[in-house]
């Protein structure tokens, strides 16, 4: 470390932020701390708080039902998401814009919350020592440090500061050691914050230790696990090696642990690391797995007897206790540090690590356990009079839902966010109008012609899903796809099956081959072709009628016969699964299908599935799998929303929508569509927000049944904007604006207020350009349209500028015969029009600009 290496280090951007701020740098930190400490407790709120403390998982569900429970909950979970960079929720509780934390302390969420509760309720000298570090910093960050682990304290002491490490005097001899440099911050509290970070810099110099594992596994069996079932306080992983480096390498695991921290085991496949196994245990032999008490909760893949941990030929040498497996965006393996010249891992060899490269975590689940805890409703109307922001605001909100951060982002790279979803179906737009119906939006029979040489096209009616339907069940999968049940594997492995018969099957009949397949009873079926649904047409050798065999009946089939040796009576048991259809060539094919594949290992991501493959993986998920399964949220905008007749649109799927009936609820609910006969229900993570044009219609004027089930948001127009920061003729654009919406909402209702975003001027626009196209393409149109031609009415908000009456003309007469000599006493108006090149034109429409405001003109312009 030199002292040109650390003043390169104060320059950077984090550093200056710690060096020039203010405030303490975790203000808010403390602020949540000593809620904590000051919370009143009760002697028996004190009893159940200790109690749920030492049991995790029944902490977090007595806190959902029990609103003392889960206010103490939030506090902790505040707390903690200052401290550890690892916290449960950090997104949702931590209030910081950047989410900054003290450190990743490797610290259990439970041993958070317990020695958090502790500290408070019970003793001091119970904490932990890496959670009293971090209450001791919060408290007095002028004479602590965030470092908060005691192994990481000791070996800076060790091999940085050149001392021996003592809790009492390591503060003490950090300052001492960086005062040759002259360091100093603004505020003096994040001063050791400081020093910390210039001793992360310099790591290199002082840590050798252990801080994980490393394995390579290629099999993909993670996949299936990123979503503990939150029934499960962990999940057990083994492996058939110990780790290289022998008992040195599990001292260090081991202190970790007794510390109550946690360290990661690393799967690499093809050089990369993809997932990341957070290990909070371990056990060696028999005897260790018993002293461990896993059995007392609940651990899914658990077995009692370390024996029983096999697979072939494979035995365990080590059986981990995991808290949850991350799936990353693949990192080579070439960028992490071995401990102690180990090399990269081969096979089963697990390898120590010292050092690793930034991880990043791959934000969709993430994303969605963030979104399902914001406060975000499910189904919202942003509504307002024209041009205030209800679209654009849309965009952002959208955006938000499904996760995307629009922070600091210029609005062409917000729109090019919202554009990537939209491509990617996570995000629907749809206008509702007049002509909309049940059957667009959900399911209705429409006409589609078939494939086919031309003179053989016909036109056939099918059953459609709608917009509406269509991102149901889209959302839906995506829910059971990042649980993937048994059922959902086997359903998606079918269709992949079902995909490569089908190609095999085209291939051989171009080649003008003949397809047998073999029939139960041992006899032969004739594959005649492939249909333009994708479906099987089988014939009897000799025979002129065709069967067709579906891939939905096939799917139903595969899933109710593993084996299809252990039919015995195809009539009956198929019948009782797809109905009285043809048996014999249902099971013709659909042995020919798991023949082709018979010990072949499909994988599932390898193609984009149909909506008939979504729909009976869908009808197949249970409510649980919708409470506890994490995927992607799903939005559905409907513009201009109340210009459609909503009861007829949604139908009776307009109950489905509600929070509390949605598909994992308690009170869920599903409905029999009327087409296809389908059990239907609106899954959890489908966000609806809509856009309601108050000049078209009132929220009033509503359906009541929409009113009830949507939050609103009024969106008037805003005045302060910056954009509305300019000045033409002495008269600035927001009090311009404001003056002519009194008039409107004097005159006719606040529906009909005119938005700022017709005003809004680029910064290198001309202000009597954005005015002059403001005025005749945007507010006199639509004075027009408010007031049905009344031009009395809108020169009382425009003035005698804009609005002028026309001198009464001698020469008019109606034609001879017709017309009332009175009626020429109608008064008649012209609305000025200043867009011409005159010259004269820019003082006139200045001066009709002044007149609005009732400002004195220039006299010398005939206006």
């Amino acid at each position: 470390m030199t002292e040109k290496e650390i003043n390169q280090i104060i320059e950077e951007e984090k550093i200056q932020k710690i060096i020039q701020e203010e405030d303490f740098h975790f203000s808010k930190g403390t602020e949540a701390l000593q809620r904590w400490l000051s919370f009143s407790v009760s002697e028996q709120l004190k009893e159940d708080i200790i109690r749920l403390s030492s049991d995790y998982a029944q902490f977090q569900e007595i806190a959902e039902i029990n609103p003392e429970i889960g206010k103490i909950k939030d506090i902790l979970f505040e707390i903690i998401s200052y401290c550890d960079i690892r916290a449960k929720e950090k997104h949702i509780y931590n209030r910081y814009d950047d989410k900054r934390c003290l450190a990743e302390a490797s610290v259990r969420m439970g041993d958070w919350v317990a020695h958090l509760v502790k500290y408070k309720l019970v003793s001091k000298k119970e904490t932990s020592p890496s959670v009293l570090n971090a209450i001791d910093y919060l408290l007095n960050p002028s004479e602590n440090s965030p470092m908060l682990s005691e192994k990481m304290r000791e070996s800076v002491s060790a091999n940085f500061l050149g001392k021996s490490y003592s809790k009492e005097h390591f503060i003490a001899n950090l300052k001492s050691f960086f005062s040759p440099y002259f360091l100093a911050t603004k505020n003096p509290d994040n001063y050791t914050l400081l020093l910390a970070n210039l001793v992360y810099n310099f790591q290199d110099e002082w840590k050798d230790e252990v801080i994980g594992l490393m394995v390579s596994d290629g099999t993909g069996w993670h996949e299936g696990e990123l979503n503990l079932d939150r029934q499960y306080s962990g999940i057990i992983v083994w492996n058939s090696k110990k780790p290289s480096g022998g008992a040195k390498v599990l001292k260090f695991l081991s202190d970790k642990i007794k510390e109550g921290e946690s360290f990661p085991l690393y799967v690499s496949s093809q050089n990369m690391v993809r997932y990341k196994i957070m290990v909070i245990d371990y056990a060696l032999d028999q005897r260790e797995l018993e002293s461990k008490n896993w059995d007392k909760q609940k651990t899914k893949n658990y077995k009692p007897n370390f024996k029983d941990y096999v697979n072939g030929k494979l035995k365990a040498s080590i059986v981990f206790l995991a808290e949850s497996i991350e799936k990353l965006s693949p990192i080579p393996v070439s960028e992490f540090e071995f401990f102690d010249k180990h090399k990269a891992p081969t096979q089963d060899n697990l390898q120590p690590i010292r050092k690793t490269p930034p991880i990043e975590v791959l934000q969709n689940e993430k994303e969605l356990m963030i979104q399902k805890n914001l406060n975000i409703p499910l189904n919202q109307i942003f509504f307002g009079p024209p041009g205030t922001g209800k679209t654009y605001h849309t965009i952002n909100e959208a955006l938000r839902v499904v996760g995307v951060e629009i922070k600091d982002k210029t609005r062409a790279e917000i729109k090019a966010e919202f554009d990537k979803k939209l491509m990617e179906g996570q995000i629907i737009f749809t206008t509702f109008h007049q002509s909309m119906n049940y059957e667009e939006f959900i399911e209705g029979i429409k006409p589609k012609i078939m494939d086919g040489e031309e003179e053989e096209q016909k036109l056939e009616y099918q059953i459609e899903p709608g917009i509406f339907k269509n991102l149901s069940i889209e959302a839906s999968f995506n829910l059971a796809k990042s649980h993937m049940s048994k059922e959902t594997e086997v359903t998606l492995d079918f269709s992949m099956m079902y995909e490569r018969f089908i190609e095999k099957t085209e291939e051989q009949l171009l080649n003008n081959d003949s397809v047998e397949l073999k029939t139960k009873s041992g006899g032969t079926v004739l594959l005649e072709r492939i249909s333009p649904q994708g479906n099987v047409v089988i014939k009897h050798p000799n025979g002129s009628r065709e069967y067709i065999v579906s891939k939905a009946r096939l799917t139903k089939l595969n899933t109710a016969f593993e084996n299809l040796d252990e039919v015995n009576n195809i009539h009956d048991e198929f019948r009782e699964v797809i109905g009285g259809s043809n048996s014999s060539a249902y099971w013709s094919v659909l042995n020919a299908i798991k023949q082709g594949h018979k010990g072949s290992k499909v994988k599932t991501e390898e193609k984009a599935y149909s909506f008939a493959d979504k729909l009976e993986v869908v009808r197949k998920m249970t409510r649980k799998e919708f409470q506890t399964s994490s995927g992607k949220n799903f939005v559905l905008i409907i513009d201009e929303i109340n210009r459609g007749n909503v009861s007829q649109i949604f139908g009776e799927l307009i109950t489905l929508i509600e929070r509390d009936k949605r598909l994992g609820r308690d009170e869920e609910l599903k409905v029999t569509l009327p087409y296809s006969g389908d059990r239907f229900g609106v899954p959890p993570n489908l966000y609806i927000i809509g856009t309601m044009n108050t000049a078209d219609r009132s929220v009033e004027a509503l359906d009541t049944a929409l009113r009830r089930r949507f939050s609103f948001t009024e969106m008037p127009p805003v005045y302060d904007l910056p954009e509305l920061d300019y000045e033409y003729s002495g008269v600035k654009a927001s009090d311009l604006l404001k003056t002519i919406n009194r008039r409107i909402e004097m005159l006719l209702d606040r529906d009909h207020l005119i938005g700022h975003s017709f005003f809004i001027k680029a910064k290198d626009e001309d202000p009597e350009s954005k005015l002059i196209q403001c005025f005749y393409q945007h507010l006199i149109p639509l004075l027009q349209e408010y007031f049905y031609g009344d031009y009395a009415k809108i020169g009382a908000i425009l003035g005698s500028g804009f609005i002028r009456k026309k001198e009464d003309d001698n020469q008019f007469h109606f034609a001879s015969g017709f017309g009332n000599e009175g009626d020429r006493d109608r008064d008649i108006y012209q609305i000025e029009d200043y867009r011409g090149k005159q010259t004269d034109q820019a003082e006139k429409f200045q001066n009709a600009i002044r007149l609005l405001m009732n400002l004195p003109i220039d006299r010398g312009i005939d206006s």
